[in-house]
């Protein structure tokens, strides 16, 4: 199990808080979906798209690593350390090893729920990046931050587990972080615990991406559950219901066609409150 002491202090240097409108890009499918369940799901992280996130913060991992051996070149507990990380526990992980044998040193599922911080909301970037898979047809739900985090927190299953941060694309925090985590596990007394290692970095590559992906202006929502039997919780995803009042507006994509009177009694049906707007795109794609 993570240690508190060291993951709150990795929690201080990952997270950074948000406090503002926030806009999470579905298809029209997922959008009948969410409005009728009340709920957005959260994702396992094994089944995103970009399978790189994790291995682009074991790229920054390294040069840490490198870094770190220049300053302690004199202190040879601390070297073999850093050999040891470097030569053995990183190629368990990265090298050579199928997604079930990797499966079996998670300790933890980390599931996510995405959003864009973007004010504009109403980009051709967006719209093309997130509706992608549904030929650009699409809806951008507008939820009010502080009472989507409210509601999260009232949820009594995952309270305790919850976190949320603004995505980080900048390599210099990234490495900051890495150094944090690396000094703590260098610092420390008890025995390194690899799979401790590996849940901690995992958590640390959410909420890191490269800076081809800055537009996105991502925000991300994670609930963090504790394996106890790893043959029985396969589970891919959670679906959280969400106040109906956290739902600010509207706005489907410009390829998408529907009739204000059907998404008002859609929302009046579903018990939403009756000033969420509907907004068309006027981006042209």
């Amino acid at each position: 199990m993570i240690s508190n002491q060291l993951f709150e202090q990795i929690n201080k240097n990952v997270l950074e808080n948000y406090e503002n409108q926030i806009y999470h890009y579905t298809s029209e499918h997922s959008f009948q979906e969410i409005i009728k369940s009340n709920s957005l799901i959260f994702k396992e992280i094994s089944n995103f798209e970009d399978k790189e996130e994790f291995y682009y913060t074991i790229k920054i991992l390294k040069k840490v690593i490198y870094k770190f051996y220049n300053e302690y070149n004199n202190n040879p507990n601390k070297i073999k350390f850093l050999t040891n990380l470097l030569q053995n526990d990183l190629k368990v992980l990265i090298n050579n090893r199928t997604e079930h044998e990797k499966d079996r040193l998670i300790t933890y599922r980390y599931y996510v729920v995405c959003f864009s911080t973007d004010k504009s909301r109403d980009k051709k970037y967006m719209w093309t990046h997130f509706t992608k898979n549904s030929k650009h047809k699409g809806f951008c739900l507008n939820f009010t931050q502080n009472l989507f985090i409210n509601n999260l927190e009232s949820n009594k299953d995952y309270v305790e587990s919850i976190f949320s941060s603004k995505v980080s694309y900048k390599k210099y925090k990234l490495k900051k972080k890495l150094e944090t985590l690396l000094l703590c596990y260098i610092e420390m007394n008890t025995k390194y615990d690899i799979l401790e290692f590996y849940d901690i970095l995992r958590f640390i590559a959410i909420f890191n991406k490269r800076k081809i992906f800055k537009r996105e202006n991502e925000y991300r929502f994670v609930i963090i559950r504790e394996i106890h039997n790893k043959i029985m919780e396969t589970n891919e995803s959670i679906k959280i219901n969400f106040y109906k009042e956290a739902l600010h507006s509207v706005c489907c994509s410009p390829t998408t066609r529907i009739d204000n009177d059907y998404f008002y009694n859609l929302m009046k049906k579903s018990n939403y409150p009756l000033y969420i707007e509907l907004k068309h795109s006027d981006v042209i794609l």
